[in-house]
Parts: structure tokens; C-alpha cells; sequence
């Protein structure tokens, strides 16, 4: 197995992950997909000792924070919460003898978003002892790229970064035709973009509004060209496409089974795994080699047996679906025996 992997933040590492598109006065290809990039160390509560690295990329591609402890309590197991003792736990550590763990962890739903939610890492005993800082942190590193709505040609982007203290938005503008393009921020003029041979921006460090909630228009000979704001909506989080997929499992012993998987445009998924003609009784239900939870296969009026089990995220119906089950082996067992497995959970 490999070890977690994760990404090394400086201005340049950035700019390489994301395709800024300006650097040094230098143009670079646009990125046209919205994207999030985080890197930052945490600042200690109440006297904590140790330290603690948190980095995120969540785009249409993938969505994955990485979590690094160092000098923390050995042996000792942490959760990454959302909002408090009391919110959404989002990821679960565990030290080693020297107190140093390095993790990566998918990022699931919009609860566990660190740009819309307060992170911090609380201990065994239900204790905070790290939390995030704010983004004027000298060692804060992020960039967040959001397409805006186009009604014109090319591509228009807003980008916010905070870089080690620096706080810039850049408004770009790609493949456009040539012209000088008004910028309007909650409907007050902001400046404007020369476009020359196809791409311009406009760069404020620092913003003069606030990019949060901001408004932003940019019109050509007062029309409206592009709109939109500095929240990247990232499919998979913000909005996903609807859907249901599913996939049969390889039947060991006999029987037959099913994983399907449904995906609501609120992104809050279902899965439901279903097993038949196989004796009646309790079977674990083993996901990436982790226990998940238990299918009771009973009789029908017919005589048939079956059995299923519901997990879900968003919703208040089945079990919770704290896990990705995308690219896992699936496993159903009793008593030790393999009745049902999928080496990859990968639907079409």
C-alpha cells in the first residue's frame, strides 16, 4: 500500500496545480474548471503541543484532504471535525509511537468543506486541541478559481488566493474578442480589462470588496458579457449530475447480489446493496476492509430468501454513508466465509 501523498504548497506549486494565469507578467493556459487548493498548518487551543498540516484539492477530478501530525500524543486517535465537538467528523487519525501520523481522506459532501466550515482537530477525550487559522496567517496558502457565467464567447474566471499574508482577486478573461471590458463589483465600477489577443485580467492585492459576497459583472459597451461570484460550485460538492449505477458481485458460495449506487443533484448518494438465495441469517457487509454493517436475510411470502441494507448520506433514512465506496473491494461475510465480493466497486 502506498503512504499518503500530498502537495507541497509555495506560490509556484500553485500556480502549477491550478494553471494561474498570470505569473511575472508571463501568460499561462486558463483553467476553466472550478478548483480549490488549501495548505496550512493549525494553530494549537488551550496549550496543545505538537503541530498539525492540513492540505485539500477538491475539483470536478477529486476531492481529498490530507492531514499530517507530528509531536502529538503516540498512540493516541484524533477526529477532524467540522463546526465543532459537536459537528461533522470528517475524518478519523490515529498516531504512532512517536505521535506522527500522515493521512489522506476523500472529501464525501459540502459538510466537510473547509471553505464553508470551521476545521479543527479534536482528541480522544472530546477535546479540541487544533484549529484552523485565519487566511491573513502568514503560512496560509490557498487559491480558489470560479468560472463565471458566460454570455459571450471564451472563458471569464475569478480567482482568490491568499498567499502568506497576501490577499489578491484576479478577474481573467480568455479566448474573448479584443476590446476594453467595464468591471462592475455590486453594481459599482471597479476598473476594467484591456483584452489583447484574446486574454486580460484584472488584479486587486488587496481586494478593495469583499470577494465572499461580492457580485461580479463585466460588460462590454454596457452589456453583460460574464457574471457570477468567488464561490467555486466544484461538481461533486456543490451540485452533482444525477444518477444510479450498479454492479453485480461475483458469487462465491452461490446466490446472487447487487451494489447500486444513486447520486441526487443535491450530491447526497444511496447505496444499497442486495443479496438472494443464500441461507437466512445475519452478513457483515465489508468495505474496503472495514466493517460497515449487517444484512439480515430473511424469507419472503414467496419462500425466496433475501436481504438488503441502505446507506445514505443527506438523508435521514439507512445507515450512514461515511465512506467512499468508489474503487473499494466489497466483501459479504459470515462467520469468516466469503459469500459475495467485488474487488473494485466500479459501476458503469
Amino acid at each position: 500500500m502506498q503512504g499518503a501523498r500530498h502537495l507541497r504548497a509555495s506560490a509556484l506549486t500553485v500556480v502549477a496545480l491550478l494553471g494561474i494565469a498570470s505569473l511575472a507578467g508571463c501568460w499561462m493556459p486558463p483553467v476553466s474548471s472550478a478548483r480549490f487548493f488549501l495548505n496550512t498548518p493549525l494553530v494549537p487551543i488551550g496549550g496543545a503541543t505538537g503541530n498539525v498540516r492540513v492540505e485539500y484539492m477538491i475539483d470536478a477530478r477529486g476531492r481529498s484532504g490530507y492531514f499530517e501530525l507530528n509531536g502529538l500524543s503516540p498512540y493516541n486517535g484524533y477526529s477532524v471535525m467540522m463546526d465543532g465537538v459537536d459537528g461533522v467528523v470528517c475524518a478519523t487519525l490515529a498516531t504512532d509511537a512517536s505521535g506522527h501520523t500522515a493521512e489522506n481522506h476523500p472529501v464525501l459532501s459540502s459538510a466537510c468543506d473547509p471553505r464553508s466550515h470551521r476545521l479543527s482537530i479534536v482528541d480522544q477525550d472530546g477535546v479540541e486541541v487544533f484549529e484552523m487559522p485565519p487566511p491573513s496567517d502568514p503560512d496560509y496558502v490557498s487559491v480558489e478559481v470560479a468560472p463565471l457565467s458566460s454570455f459571450g464567447p471564451g472563458v471569464a474566471t475569478m480567482q482568490t488566493t491568499w498567499n502568506h499574508g497576501v490577499h489578491a482577486v484576479s478577474l481573467e478573461l480568455n479566448g474573448v474578442d479584443p476590446d476594453s471590458y467595464d468591471v462592475l463589483v455590486n453594481g459599482a465600477m471597479q476598473g476594467s480589462i484591456d483584452v489583447t489577443n484574446g486574454h486580460g485580467a484584472l488584479v486587486e492585492s488587496p481586494p478593495a470588496f469583499d470577494p465572499s459576497t461580492a457580485v461580479v459583472q463585466i460588460q462590454r459597451d454596457g452589456v453583460d458579457y460574464y457574471a457570477g461570484g468567488a464561490h467555486a460550485s466544484i461538481e461533486g460538492i456543490d451540485w452533482c449530475a444525477r444518477g444510479s449505477v450498479e454492479q453485480p458481485f461475483d458469487a462465491v458460495t452461490g446466490g446472487l447480489g447487487w451494489a447500486a449506487l444513486m447520486t441526487r443533484t443535491s450530491c447526497s448518494r444511496r447505496l444499497e446493496i442486495l443479496i438472494e438465495d443464500v441461507p437466512m441469517g445475519d452478513y457483515e457487509v465489508v468495505v474496503g476492509d472495514v466493517y460497515e454493517g449487517v444484512i439480515t436475510v430473511g424469507q419472503d411470502e414467496f419462500g425466496a430468501t433475501v436481504g438488503s441494507v441502505i446507506f445514505t448520506s443527506g438523508e435521514s433514512t439507512g445507515m450512514p454513508l461515511d465512506f467512499d465506496p468508489i474503487g473499494q473491494p466489497i466483501e459479504i461475510e459470515q462467520d469468516g466465509v466469503v459469500y459475495f465480493s467485488i474487488d473494485a466497486f466500479s459501476p458503469n
